[in-house]
């Protein structure tokens, strides 16, 4: 048996270039890939049920000598240069300059991954029969998992690949079979080998002849011992290392694997920071700020005032959803597998309803169902790619409807901060679309119109709008506008309110006093904030993907100095509004913002204003509109 490097020869068929598919795919966030994808095999592969997996990232460095077949893998990355330099293409050069410089470095820097209590990667053994090690080492496109499993199109092997400099890999098992093995795979470009032949790109490190694993342990770590675990090690030599590599993958491992983590299923080591449920309350704090999803979806997972739903969905099996109603929450549903792996974060449930919730699909069917419409990155249901497309459409609508409901049922009945005139409420429509105010004869037929009347003999002596407003999407189509909902085979949603501020029957607003002005007579002056009737307000979004908003404004009296104070209305609280920019439409005045407030001055009592301006919150929402001026 002649153990090394061998490159197969393509037989006259097609070049590999630098730009292989897989690869790519995971280049754009290629630490958080690699986290998901290693810690999703892990926990596919887990032996014993009633422990954790623990997954290791180690760096490590490693001697040139110690890598197997070092010279001859130095050989092919130089003909991979010198082949691809003779075409005159950039990108290849560029990437085996770098890859040459690599590989004659003494010492190369590389990741090992090991993960424990798992059965390891058996079928090492087996030539072309569909097995784990067959599937993770030597296939294209071909996984052998099903039912909750969480890979299903293969290509997941691709993001180490993605890691390393030189796309090299060496996997090494001891599998529950006591069987072990080691194979190096290199994933490079075609190239003229010694014999004048171009390769395929893809070559093996073991038996040559056979390109078959060897039965050994690959001795490239030396400070490492399986001490005979059962298990998989992964080699990522010359690792693509930067500053931020292990921050990206503690927050890619408590974005996609919270769950697991809480539930006592995953540990997962990143040099010296240890994630499991017992680390899990100081690391998900300190990274709050960059794991933000997490952090929210852990308040559901550890509050007592969660609320847990179990159904059975459909005939499919059991589901759970657990929701969490609380201030400053941030509107999104986890949507996970049972494995606990993260699939996406559901949206546009409520822009008024302050929640966060996790779902787990629980039962074996309904895990297998909705896998086989997901993306091969695992983040999205996709129902063109289920084999019954129109059920799954429907499935996926009929879930959907399922969390909005259970969700707006409980918002419902735990919204105690609301208040609503008696009678009124009934008479609002929940959704208005007016992208102008009209003139001002025609103000009096108009919704808001309706709004201030119906103030007026409610409040005493106020005669304002409180200004209660609703948003709108000029990019939604009419059913939105209609009934709040997409069609099937969408997945955006909206939901009309009504208005949700309290009567006032003060004579005035909150008073800020500010220092004293003499005037030309020498008479001084005190100036404070009071809020300022409305005749009429209209807000809506002109921009999805800048969340850029359109503020239609006729106050009721003149403002020479005031401001217009801008809240995300909830069914429980108002939350004040983050204004990244704010400008008079149609102008390229900017407008001074500060802490959810437009400064704006020189306003005259009936006239139309108009305010573009640019909010910091990722969902559409309804907002509450009040006008502030200084008053003598």
């Amino acid at each position: 048996m002649t153990i090394g490097w061998n490159f197969p020869s393509n037989n006259f068929g097609q070049l590999m270039g630098v730009s292989e598919s897989g690869i790519e795919t995971f280049r754009g966030a290629r630490y958080s890939f690699l986290a998901r994808e290693i810690c999703q095999n892990s926990l596919d592969a887990k032996l014993d049920q009633g422990l954790p997996v623990t997954v290791e990232f180690q760096k490590i460095y490693v001697n040139n000598y110690d890598v197997p077949g070092y010279e001859q893998l130095q050989d092919a990355l130089e003909r991979c240069l010198a082949f691809w330099k003779e075409r005159n293409n950039k990108k290849a050069m560029d990437f085996f300059s770098n890859s040459c410089s690599v590989i004659n470095q003494e010492r190369i820097c590389s990741l090992r991954i090991s993960d424990f209590n798992t059965i390891g990667l058996t079928g090492s053994d087996k030539e072309y029969e569909i097995t784990p090690w067959q599937s993770l080492v030597k296939s294209s496109g071909v996984s052998d998992k099903g039912g909750a499993a969480g890979g299903s199109y293969g290509i997941g092997k691709s993001a180490p690949f993605a890691c390393s400099e030189i796309r090299t890999l060496f996997y090494s098992t001891h599998d529950v079979k006591d069987i072990i093995a080691t194979q190096g795979v290199s994933r490079l470009v075609s190239f003229q080998n010694a014999n004048g032949e171009i390769t395929q790109g893809i070559g093996y490190y073991g038996d040559v002849e056979r390109n078959t694993a060897l039965n050994t342990v690959s001795g490239i770590d030396q400070t490492f011992d399986r001490n005979c675990r059962t298990g998989t090690d992964i080699y990522i030599l010359g690792f693509m290392e930067d500053n931020s590599w292990k921050d990206e993958m503690i927050v890619s491992a408590l974005e996609g694997f919270l769950l697991s983590i809480y539930d006592e299923s995953l540990i997962v080591k990143i040099e010296d920071i240890v994630i499991s449920k017992e680390t899990l309350p100081l690391i998900i704090n300190q990274y709050k700020s960059s794991a933000k999803y997490a952090y929210n979806y852990y308040q559901v997972l550890t509050s007592g005032e969660s609320i847990v739903i179990n159904e059975d969905f459909t005939g499919l099996g059991e589901i759970e959803l657990r929701v969490l109603l609380a201030p400053n929450l941030h509107r999104k549903v986890l949507i996970t597998r049972s494995t606990g792996m993260k699939i996406f974060d559901k949206q546009n449930i409520s822009s008024t309803i302050q929640f966060a919730a996790v779902l787990i699909l629980k039962g074996e069917k309904v895990n297998q169902f909705f896998r086989d419409m997901e993306s091969p990155q695992h983040d999205a249901w996709e129902p063109d790619r289920h084999p019954d497309t129109k059920t799954a459409k429907k499935r996926r609508t009929e879930l959907f409807k399922l969390i909005k409901e259970k969700i707006h049922e409980l918002g419902k009945n735990n919204a105690t901060d609301v208040m609503d005139a008696e009678g009124v409420g009934e008479f609002l429509p929940d959704d208005v679309i007016d992208l102008e105010i009209q003139d001002e004869s025609g103000v009096e037929e108009t919704i808001t119109a309706r709004i201030k009347d119906i103030a007026i003999k409610v409040v005493d002596r106020v005669s304002m709008s409180k200004g209660n407003t609703k948003i709108f999407d000029l990019m939604a189509d009419e059913e939105i506008a209609a009934t709040g909902d997409l069609s099937e085979e969408d997945e955006g949603e909206g939901v009309g309110r009504k208005p949700t501020g309290e009567t006032n029957s003060s004579s005035g607003g909150i008073g800020t006093a500010t220092s004293a002005n003499r005037n030309d007579n020498s008479e001084t002056e005190i100036k404070k904030y009071v809020e300022v009737g409305t005749a009429s307000v209209r807000i809506f979004l002109t921009d999805e993907k800048s969340k850029q908003y359109k503020l239609i404004i006729i106050p009721e009296k003149n403002v020479k100095y005031g401001y217009i104070k801008i809240s995300l209305s909830g069914e429980q609280s108002d939350v004040e509004a983050v204004i990244m920019s704010a400008n008079l439409s149609n102008s390229s005045v900017s407008l001074k913002c500060s802490k959810g407030k437009v400064f704006i001055n020189n306003m005259i009592a009936k006239q139309k204003y108009s305010v573009s301006f640019v909010l910091d919150y990722f969902d559409n929402c309804s907002m509450e509109v009040r006008l502030y001026g200084y008053t003598l």
